[in-house]
């Protein structure tokens, strides 16, 4: 009786994997949606480099958002945009983004990646604090097509202060 019990239980357990590996496999496949979520993730690096707050409001969804570590958890576009506004107005503020994981299931995306901010507070150009960063986003495909980001949080890896050259 233990034989067959255990034969079934191996055999559950290798379909179940087998099934889960393919499942993986389907969802990592390049797709024309996961594409258009790296095009935007690169138009809104461009518009963050620029300081183009208003560029970088075309990518979040309806009034509210929930934000990055160290604001406000959750914030109505408009204040985003004046807390956003606000920290270019202070400081000089480049990234580099790169998503490591763009995962796509209907209308929903989520981008899993990293970041380095490099900020020069423009009272004391004399030092840099660079920034690295884990992300996770959440976005939303609306009926016209568009992606629109809903929610994004961060995690800081490592905070260093470089002396300017």
């Amino acid at each position: 009786m233990k034989t067959p019990v255990y034969f079934l239980t191996v055999l559950a357990m290798f379909m179940l994997f087998e099934s889960y590996a393919q499942s993986q496999q389907q969802l990592t496949l390049p797709s024309k949606d996961a594409d258009k979520l790296r095009e935007l993730t690169a138009l809104f690096v461009k518009a963050f480099n620029n300081a183009d707050v208003d560029a970088m409001m075309h990518a979040y969804y309806g009034d509210e958002y929930y934000a990055l570590d160290g604001s406000p958890p959750r914030v109505d576009k408009e204040n985003w945009k004046k807390y956003l506004t606000t920290i270019f107005e202070k400081n000089r503020i480049t990234t580099d983004v790169t998503p490591d994981d763009i995962q796509v299931s209907g209308d929903l995306g989520a981008i899993r990646g990293h970041y380095t901010l490099h900020i020069t507070r423009k009272s004391q150009p004399d030092s840099t604090t660079v920034l690295h960063s884990n992300y996770v986003e959440v976005w939303h495909k609306l009926q016209d097509g568009t992606w629109k980001c809903w929610w994004g949080m961060n995690s800081l890896i490592k905070q260093e202060r470089i002396p300017a050259k």
